[in-house]
């Protein structure tokens, strides 16, 4: 979750301060923000939902990982730029199973 989400943060940043420097394959700049934004608030959203069915508090998970402060800021500057019209999470559901689904392979290896 944590890289995936430092990753997503990063390359928000660098789309941020590219525009129109950059060409982004098949997407136009403000569809492809779009997408970042939406897939950066679904790992917020399915990284609470999973931690919330397996019983273990979401925020002590992260607790004193390098940089998980900036996973927080992240959402917050999406949630906040697009406080007006708030972005619809329509792929939420499959997140949450890849999230699952991950947890689950590591379960298998680790016992």
């Amino acid at each position: 979750h944590v890289m995936n989400q430092l990753g997503l943060a990063a390359t928000f940043y660098f789309l941020l301060f590219n525009e129109g420097d950059i060409k982004i394959k098949d997407f136009e700049y403000n569809d492809a923000m779009l997408l970042l934004q939406r897939r950066i608030l679904e790992g917020c959203e399915a990284w609470r939902a999973v931690c919330k069915e397996y019983g273990v508090d979401d925020m002590k998970m992260l607790d004193g990982l390098p940089y998980s402060e900036t996973i927080d800021m992240m959402e917050l500057t999406v949630r906040a730029a697009n406080a007006d019209a708030p972005i619809e999470l329509s792929d939420l559901a499959d997140t949450i199973e890849g999230y699952k689904s991950a947890i689950e392979t590591m379960r298998k290896k680790w016992e």
